[in-house]
């Protein structure tokens, strides 16, 4: 961060010189300007973020400095340093937008805390733009040539000279905890992706920060390689979008790798496809699922661009029936394409299995199940087997849709983790039993998925707050709640 000393005084300059902690505040250079007009071409020039400005000065006084930068439409933060304690000049400067008036002689401790209350602001203000640009990035509204001068300016400000910067992406709504600093220099979101600008000292620390997201997440990471270079920052962000794209057919974190996927100029999966559509004649559904797994690992091995193995879906299912685009019209509502877009190479193939299994069976357009229902179908499923297991492998295996899709939609669609909602229903379920029959506290574990009663009875004191089973329902029937109760053997 830069600061900018205008003032005619060489004493003022020396005894800032000497006097005040710049380094220990994280100001990087000073500048000193000794008459109005250095102070007003040096704030032009250099844009500090900073301005000491003192009223007094030859060539061009405090008051006309600040018309000229106010002119130049400056975004800096001006303190002014006066001798003359009137409230006019007071007055005339906040109407300049100028952030305080100090008095000569200078206190340094006061001066000082402005300084880090100013600065506080800056760096807020940087971060909320920072934000607001990476939005604009993951929105597809780049602007290159504002970017790469603005961007510049932020990171020189919210990063330290010594450190460097990488980037990480994830689908959005996915909890993240970056590093073990639990540190970030600012994130930002769309409906479909989220993204996080991290701050490393080296290369061995941002190594250290890749391990720990491999050990603390198993859902699809993009990581950035290291960058130093402050303007590089569109760069940064494209890496870690690529690299989660990278993840297609690998879950976890990955490295951005230059040169992934290929995308081939023949079709390249001939035979599995024609195995496929084979199967599909003859309604052998275990045989269509074989060829699946096969089609698919054929794309895996060679390598072959996600976008391709989307656009192949796409048009696979097209040429099964025309009506497919009527039916992915009014499941997404808007362009047919978008929905078969797709992070992760499990949710792909259970969603072109599920509509292959549609279409065969003759299932009207408006019958057809997108993601998004099957999640409520999955929802009432939990509702009504409670006692069953209700895993995430076991239910998305079930339902034919990719765990990290449910895990995404649910939390979106109802406001809670699929986790979560599991265990609210089976809590409630257990204390309505609780209250409203004799069973045996083993017997309702049983029925509400627990096999282990024990391990039932932590989990319910855990969820009411420290309440154990037995004692929740003599407090019930104590209050004349459900039945009474009291000598139910438990």
């Amino acid at each position: 961060m830069r600061l900018l000393i205008a003032d005619d005084q060489n004493s003022v300059h020396l005894f800032l010189d000497k006097m005040l902690s710049a380094e220990k505040l994280g100001i990087t250079e000073v500048l000193h300007a000794r008459d109005g007009g250095q102070a007003a071409d040096m704030a032009e020039k250099y844009q500090p973020e900073l301005i000491l400005l003192d009223i007094r000065m030859p060539v061009m006084d405090g008051m006309e400095v600040l018309e000229h930068l106010k002119q130049k439409k400056f975004q800096g933060k001006i303190i002014i340093l006066s001798a003359y304690n009137e409230f006019e000049y007071a007055r005339q400067c906040m109407g300049y937008g100028v952030k305080d008036y100090l008095l000569k002689p200078i206190d340094i401790e006061e001066l000082e805390n402005t300084l880090i209350r100013l600065m506080e602001e800056i760096r807020s203000e940087y971060v909320h733009r920072l934000c607001s640009l990476e939005f604009d990035f993951l929105a597809g509204k780049w602007k290159t040539e504002k970017w790469e001068e603005e961007t510049e300016k932020i990171l020189q400000v919210l990063l330290r000279p010594e450190e460097g910067f990488f980037a990480v992406c994830s689908r959005a709504g996915e909890t993240l905890q970056i590093n073990e600093r639990n540190d970030s220099v600012s994130t930002a979101a769309t409906e479909e992706l989220q993204i996080f600008l991290c701050r490393c000292k080296s290369q061995k620390e941002w190594m250290q920060d890749v391990e720990f997201l491999r050990n603390q997440t198993s859902c699809p990471v993009g990581v950035s390689t290291m960058f130093h270079e402050r303007k590089q920052l569109r760069a940064v962000l494209e890496e870690a979008r690529e690299a989660l794209t990278q993840g297609f057919y690998n879950m976890g974190v990955n490295i951005y790798r230059p040169g992934t996927f290929v995308y081939p100029g023949k079709q390249p999966e001939g035979a599995l496809a024609d195995r496929l559509t084979d199967a599909i004649q003859k309604g052998n559904v275990q045989e269509i699922k074989v060829s699946l797994e096969k089609l698919f690992a054929g794309f895996q091995i060679n390598s072959v661009h996600p976008q391709y193995v989307c656009e192949f879906c796409y048009s696979y299912l097209i040429g099964m029936n025309k009506n497919f685009v009527e039916t992915f019209q009014r499941l997404k509502g808007n362009d047919l394409t978008a929905d078969f877009t797709y992070q992760d190479v499990v949710s792909l193939k259970n969603t072109f299995f599920r509509f292959i299994l549609t279409i065969r069976s003759d299932v009207t357009p408006e019958k057809a199940l997108s993601d998004t229902d099957t999640v409520k179908k999955i929802k009432r499923y939990i509702d009504e087997n409670y006692e069953k297991d209700l895993s995430l492998a076991a239910v998305t295996k079930h339902f034919f849709i990719s765990k990290y899709q449910v895990s995404r939609l649910f939390k979106k669609m109802f406001g809670k983790n699929y986790s979560e909602y599991v265990l609210e229903i089976r809590m409630r379920t257990a204390g309505h039993l609780l209250l409203n029959t004799r069973e045996k506290v083993e017997e309702i574990a049983r029925q509400v998925g627990f096999e282990d009663a024990a391990y039932f009875s932590r989990v319910f004191s855990k969820y009411f707050d420290g309440i154990s089973p037995g004692e929740y329902r003599r407090r019930a029937a104590a209050e004349g709640k459900g039945e009474k109760n009291d000598e139910s053997p438990l």
